[in-house]
């Protein structure tokens, strides 16, 4: 199948309302034929994700014993920290990825992070307060380099967001007022890195990278390195590659952006099938269902 390609250079990140209704217009098409689409010219260096893949690369070749003191504690209002290997099942079978989360301190709804929200308690001090990233001694450079790639995809998340709200008959700011906390303007971004090392071949008989499952957010802007791997399910039940391109980003309708269309757009099932990988993901989610 061929993933519809949104040239986000012609519509301009945050320019006038006739551009966005055009880029709302091409949204609408690719989710109603394949639920993704590949945007080129969006605005994100290649600089900038290589900086983030460096970084990644280091932190998830650290020792164990290193990376668990950085793991993701699910908190109610903080979702920050490592996931180790094998901890995560979407299904049947085991999921053999290990994955970091980050959210920074403006995106968490009602408060800011201190120490305590955080994983590492007993890392020095510029690893904790307000910092949900490893310090510049263990991983150098991967803390600025994260916050650069992130505020960036914030940014083209937004224009998404609002082009997506025109798509399906509402008002620009419609699906933005909904990824708010009641009484609250801040929203719930979320940056994952995830990484599939190396498996034994004898490994598929009881596992996976990331068992077939529709991401459970609004949609998901995809960064892949060039190992491939990602697979869509198509209306008729086919999988079918979501093939990394050089400079693109892979955008996912999911279940959230279901929802708010009245089934209009259908959440994409993807699946990860073996071979080593190390994407980045950013979610744009909706902070809890409550505010629906």
């Amino acid at each position: 199948m061929e993933i519809p390609v949104i040239d986000m250079e012609k519509f301009g990140l945050r320019e006038g309302s006739d551009n966005l209704i055009k880029l709302s217009e091409c949204l609408d098409q690719a989710f109603t034929k394949t639920g993704c689409a590949r945007l080129v010219n969006h605005g994100i260096t290649t600089q900038q994700i290589e900086n983030v893949y460096a970084g990644s690369s280091l932190f998830f070749n650290l020792p164990d014993e290193l990376k668990k003191r950085y793991r993701f504690v699910g908190l109610e209002d903080s979702t920050v920290g490592y996931i180790g290997l094998g901890t995560e099942r979407y299904g049947e079978k085991q999921d053999l990825h290990e994955g970091y989360l980050i959210r920074t301190a403006e995106d968490l709804p009602g408060k800011d992070l201190t120490a305590e929200d955080l994983p590492g308690k007993d890392l020095p001090a510029e690893d904790l307060p307000g910092k949900d990233l490893p310090g510049k001694d263990l991983v150098p450079g991967w803390r600025i380099a994260t916050e650069s790639l992130h505020t960036s995809l914030k940014i083209l998340s937004s224009v998404i967001l609002d082009a997506l709200s025109l798509a399906i008959g509402k008002e620009r700011d419609y699906l933005a007022s909904l990824h708010h906390s009641e009484g609250d303007k801040k929203s719930f971004k979320l940056l994952r890195m995830a990484h599939y090392p190396p498996t034994n071949p004898d490994a598929a008989q009881t596992s996976i990278r990331f068992d077939e499952h529709c991401d459970f957010n609004t949609f998901t802007l995809l960064l892949q390195d060039n190992m491939g791997g990602l697979q869509g399910r198509d209306n008729d039940g086919n999988w079918f590659d979501l093939t990394p391109e050089p400079d693109s980003i892979i955008l996912l309708a999911a279940q959230f952006i279901q929802f708010y269309s009245n089934e209009k757009y259908k959440a994409l099932m993807v699946i990860f099938q073996p071979g080593p990988l190390l994407p980045h993901t950013y979610h744009n989610h909706h902070p809890m269902c409550k505010t629906i």
